[in-house]
């Protein structure tokens, strides 16, 4: 009997050993075609914007082209869950805001997966800032100056934002909350339609990211009201936080790249190099502060800590919004 727990004992510790270098021998010629690059939103919002900055330079340190593909819809979960089902080999990866993979969940009353157990974290790419724009010919110049003009007219104004689980929606609806009024919500299926909306004076303003507002901004087409952030940016000092004027309306956002659960942990730490290695180029690094995304990368443990940590975070958050699952 002992005789044949311990052959059954070595059988395993051999077969998992073959497993492990099976693994690395397969991260090692990793990868083998292309690598294809889901961007879970239309051209133009941030989550494009910096997949393209990072496009060549990865594409250079994999050794392989990086294919992106804009799969746009339901709040980026079309993309988010083609990534989850796709070939566990890493050569299917997306990148999203924290939107979709930690809000999201709690927004969707028919989320189709849980990205705690369907993907892995890759890499973090960096920490984004959300801001509040209007027209440049909008009579508004501030926060006080929405909240007043809501309070006048309960109902009429209305924000464009990404869908109902995103930063921009919860940034809203704690204005809306925390002052006391009733702005309306307006989705769209991207960061650059909402822009475009107000642009165009069919909303009366939209959140947005720094790389979708500031383009509008430099052209004189649009003004930067505020930024939804907790304290205000060294990129532009001048420009006032939602919370100085109504405490707590605040979010946090960033972008980080996921890929299948299953694919074998050498590829993921492979995959997580490379990244990092492009996010500590100074010509990256320049590009993405252009756009407002601040470079922070991290471990694949980190990373994914830091997932399921926010996964408990917004749960309570978007309870406390007000928001209901849609």
């Amino acid at each position: 009997m002992r005789k044949g727990v311990r052959t059954a004992t070595s059988a395993l510790v051999i077969s998992s050993a073959f497993l492990g270098l099976t693994a690395l021998a397969a991260a090692q010629a990793f990868p083998t075609r292309p690598v294809t690059l889901l961007v879970p939103f239309p051209p133009g919002g941030v989550i494009d914007t910096t997949a393209r900055v990072i496009e060549g330079d990865l594409a250079k340190e994999l050794g392989q082209p990086v294919v992106i593909e804009n799969k746009g819809g339901s709040g980026g979960n079309i993309g988010f869950s083609m990534a989850a089902r796709a070939q566990p080999d890493g050569h299917t990866i997306v990148m999203v805001p924290n939107a979709t993979a930690v809000m999201n969940p709690y927004t969707f009353k028919n989320y189709p997966i849980d990205p705690a157990k369907d993907l892995t974290g890759v890499a973090l790419i960096g920490e984004t800032y959300l801001g509040l724009a209007v027209q440049a010919s909008s009579p508004f110049n501030s926060v006080k100056d929405i909240i007043e003009a809501a309070k006048a007219k309960p109902g009429e104004l209305t924000f464009g934002h990404v869908g109902p689980g995103s930063a921009h929606n919860i940034a809203g609806a704690l204005l809306n909350k925390k002052a006391g009024i009733n702005i309306q919500p307006v989705p769209f299926q991207g960061a650059g339609p909402a822009l475009q909306s107000a642009l165009g004076g069919h909303i009366t303003m939209s959140y947005g990211t720094l790389a979708g507002i500031l383009p509008y901004v430099e052209g004189k087409q649009m003004k930067l009201i505020a930024l939804a952030e907790p304290a205000r940016i060294k990129q532009l000092p001048d420009v006032p936080t939602i919370n100085e004027t109504v405490p707590g309306v605040e979010v946090t956002s960033w972008v980080g790249v996921f890929t299948a659960a299953a694919t074998p942990k050498p590829i993921v730490e492979r995959l997580n190099a490379a990244i990092n290695k492009v996010l500590a180029l100074p010509e990256v690094k320049q590009k993405l502060d252009r756009i407002g995304v601040v470079p922070t990368p991290e471990s694949v443990s980190a990373f994914n800590d830091k997932v399921r940590k926010d996964l408990v975070f917004w749960k309570d958050a978007i309870k406390e919004a007000g928001i209901e699952a849609q």
